[in-house]
């Protein structure tokens, strides 16, 4: 099935369209995490739950820090290629790549190590770290020639609407620079465009930021049997979008007084959360570990900052006109509830071989929700929040993903691999992401080093604006990143 939303994850979203910005893309932006925050645990698909033994893995399985059976220090570093592939359906368009280099910190972790003396606790065990759960950069770039405008999304939304109340950050702008107009002063608006001239398209998409997250963790080994965890964890949240809309009249229908048009669309977030996780791991003999946690949803305190701007040239009898409008600059605080996640890990230990390992995620993406701070004195933003939960319970889906890997040891040395799948979060879609990936390492004394690598891919669709004629420019667009992991750690 192809998926053709509005709502990008990725960052992708559709221009803000209401005095408050928030969408139901954001939800889904700030939900979606990839675990890849050290060499070995991205090496093995990120499936290294059930094992525990390294920092990236109490991100997934608290528990898993029972089983470390000294202190240790590891940090990482990662370089990251994001390269997207971006198309404008319709005949003639050809698709343009966008590639974007990161060079980052993913992890830093601190484990202190007690063995308790005359007690069944063999290792009662406390972590302080830094992992990165998600990155948000991505460069996009299309251009190509499909019916229809954005004027004709902006006259829908201005449909019904005095001019002093329409939306300063959209249909506000296109009325204040000439690109819509009331002649007949009776609320309902027009453009110079009827909806099926075939117009130049172009977009360039510039996104930033990160989601790490600070995590304190807590878990004991009994009798080495079982092993149970808690991880207090601090998401921190950045991001930043810019976005460049252009349309011209060069294509092959001439639209009466239409020269060009530029829309800019420009935000920056930031927030700080909390959360829970729960574990336990059950080794029920030496060869066998299997594991359950529990994340509670965070509760994320979010700002919000954006400007819109819209240039619309056009040529009358009395002259040119070009005129720049800005929006005023929107600020705006917010609560988003992102969704429950539950985890169960296996491994079984083949000999000295090496080891197998998988995981099972499931995500109940319409438990996200907006808590708005205003809405008692504003019961706009209480109905739109309304509406914007509900629109999360819709569109959205419990969404279950698969993550597998191995190790092979060989002496000292260490070699792996792993896949997985990775559901999207929209109701109706059964297609999966894929992931797939290897790493190699080296146990040497109290010193040990990982590498690792892993590919994600990431099909989408993107709706630049909406309108209800089905005139709608649909770019088709492939996300694939390439990471590249370095761990170092130190036993003591």
């Amino acid at each position: 099935m192809k998926r053709i939303t509005i709502y990008l994850y990725l960052g992708l979203s559709f221009a803000v369209t209401n005095t408050h910005g928030q969408t139901i893309s954001d939800a889904i932006r700030y939900s979606y995490l990839n675990y890849s925050s050290s060499a070995r645990n991205a090496g093995v698909g990120n499936s290294i739950g059930a094992f525990g033994s390294d920092f990236g893995a109490i991100s997934q399985n608290p528990a898993g820090l029972g089983w470390y059976r000294s202190s240790e220090m590891s940090f990482g570093m990662s370089m990251t290629n994001y390269s997207t592939d971006a198309k404008l359906e319709g005949e003639g368009n050809q698709s343009f790549n966008s590639k974007e280099f990161k060079f980052g910190l993913p992890s830093i972790g601190l484990v202190f190590n007690q063995q308790p003396v005359a007690s069944q606790w063999k290792n009662l065990n406390f972590g302080i770290g830094f992992s990165s759960l998600a990155s948000y950069r991505q460069d996009l770039y299309y251009k190509g020639v499909s019916k229809g405008s954005i004027m004709n999304h902006f006259v829908e939304q201005a449909n019904g609407n005095k001019p002093e109340d329409l939306d300063s950050f959209g249909s506000g702008l296109a009325y204040d620079a000439g690109g819509i107009f009331d002649d007949n002063m009776d609320n309902n608006y027009d453009s110079d465009f009827t909806g099926d001239e075939r117009v130049v398209k172009s977009q360039n998409i510039s996104n930033t930021g990160n989601l790490n997250e600070i995590s304190l963790s807590f878990a004991g080994n009994y009798q080495d049997k079982f092993s149970v965890g808690a991880t207090i964890g601090i998401p921190v949240l950045n991001f930043n979008s810019e976005k460049i809309y252009r349309e011209d009249d060069t294509g092959p229908d001439t639209v009466q007084y239409f020269n060009k048009l530029r829309y800019d669309e420009n935000l920056d977030a930031s927030g700080v959360g909390i959360n829970l996780k729960l574990g336990i791991i059950f080794r029920p003999i030496q060869a066998l570990r299997v594991g359950l946690a529990i994340h509670t949803p965070t509760a994320m305190a979010i700002s919000e900052e954006y400007v819109n701007t819209l240039t619309y040239d056009f040529t009358t009898p009395t002259g040119q006109f070009n005129d720049p409008q800005a929006s005023p600059i929107g600020k705006y605080d917010y609560i988003l509830i992102t969704p429950w996640r539950m985890i169960g890990n296996a491994g079984v230990l083949i000999g000295e071989v090496g080891f197998l390992s998988a995981e099972v995620e499931y995500v109940d993406y319409t438990s996200a929700s907006f808590k708005f701070k205003n809405t008692s004195e504003d019961p706009n933003a209480k109905a739109y929040q309304i509406e914007l939960n509900n629109q999360i319970e819709q569109e959205l889906k419990q969404a279950v993903n698969f993550r597998f890997g191995g190790e092979v040891a060989l002496g000292d040395y260490r070699l792996r691999a792993g896949y997985g799948l990775i559901a999207t979060p929209f109701k109706g879609d059964s297609e999966f992401n894929k992931s797939y990936s290897f790493g190699a390492g080296a146990r040497i004394d109290k010193f040990f080093i990982d590498l690792g690598y892993i590919h994600y891919e990431n099909k989408q669709s993107y709706l630049p604006y909406d309108v209800s004629n089905g005139n709608q420019p649909i770019v088709d667009t492939q996300l694939d990143t390439n990471r590249f992991l370095l761990t170092l750690g130190f036993r003591f």
